[in-house]
């Protein structure tokens, strides 16, 4: 008889056990690694195809100067929501990192008031290039209580080294009304074109020519075509093509026989755009094209026709 109560003894602990064990909550499911990573704040509330396009703009196959960017694009057109995630990306990037200064660069197109305190920190950093970013960016704002540091800023020292922030700094302070800043910025291109290690800052320079309210680089555009760095003379040929003129026609046809095919397609469609002619096609036919119409004659102005 013991040795029974002795065994129900034992049944019901064991019962009981497992009784406890199947009132335990289930285990939490871990939340997403990528999420966090990604954007250093609570991952709950991120839009899926915004922490998609961060995870993209981070991926350097996916994001370079060469290939472009389309996750740039994406984050932009989000507006405001990306701005914190673009301050915490930058802020945790890697110095050698080619999407810490990007990220600035995009935070500078958002145009959000509330980043003016980062950009200005930016505007201070050790990478140039993300330096010529955040300046764009605080102009775009309009905090013309930096026209003495920008002043400043575009006198500074004279190497390719700083060049992207002086570009910088030129092209907003002829926006904000400087008489003297178009020619400076023009002449600073100008210097840059013979220079072969200044590609990322002349590409830079160039992309500002191409801006709506950019000024008229015509004058620096045939050499920056000529350019031994690709994205220089990618640059060159897009800011032409946003307003192809007669003058420019033989870069775009010297450009039609780029071996970077991309590149000879955007001649071709500025070409197409300025001559009227849709049926041609190739290099060797716009050469044509300029033989007959003497398109690599000096365009003469009306007053001075014979």
């Amino acid at each position: 008889m013991p040795s029974f109560f002795v065994r129900a003894i034992v049944l019901v602990s064991a019962l009981g056990l497992c009784a406890c064990r199947g009132a335990q909550p289930p285990a939490t499911a871990p939340q997403s690694a990528d999420a966090g990573s990604v954007t250093g704040l609570d991952p709950a509330p991120v839009d899926e195809a915004l922490l998609e396009a961060l995870q993209s703009f981070r991926d350097r196959f996916a994001c370079n100067a060469i290939s472009g960017c389309p996750a740039e694009a994406v984050l932009i057109g989000f507006g405001w929501a990306a701005r914190p995630h673009l301050e915490q990306m930058f802020q945790r990037a890697p110095k050698q990192a080619t999407y810490r200064a990007r990220a600035v660069r995009a935070l500078a197109e958002l145009r959000d008031p509330q980043a003016l305190p980062f950009l200005r920190r930016v505007a201070t950093d050790s990478d140039p290039e993300a330096r010529g970013y955040a300046v764009l960016g605080i102009g775009l704002l309009g905090a013309r209580e930096e026209r003495a540091n920008f002043e400043q800023l575009a006198d500074s020292d004279r190497t390719v080294w700083s060049a992207a922030p002086r570009l910088s700094a030129l092209w907003v302070l002829r926006r904000w009304g400087d008489p003297t800043a178009e020619a400076r910025f023009l002449e600073e291109l100008r210097l840059l074109t013979s220079q072969q290690m200044a590609g990322p800052a002349l590409t830079w320079g160039l992309e500002l020519c191409a801006r709506p309210e950019g000024p008229s680089c015509d004058a620096v555009l045939p050499a920056a075509a000529r350019h031994g760095n690709f994205t220089v003379r990618r640059a060159a040929i897009r800011a032409i093509a946003v307003h192809p003129t007669p003058a420019l026609a033989p870069v775009l046809v010297m450009a039609a026989a780029d071996p970077i095919h991309s590149l000879a397609e955007v001649a071709e469609r500025a070409l197409r755009e300025l001559s009227g002619r849709q049926d041609l096609q190739g290099a060797g036919a716009w050469r044509d094209w300029c033989a007959q119409t003497k398109c690599d004659q000096p365009v003469l102005d009306p007053e001075e026709q014979p």
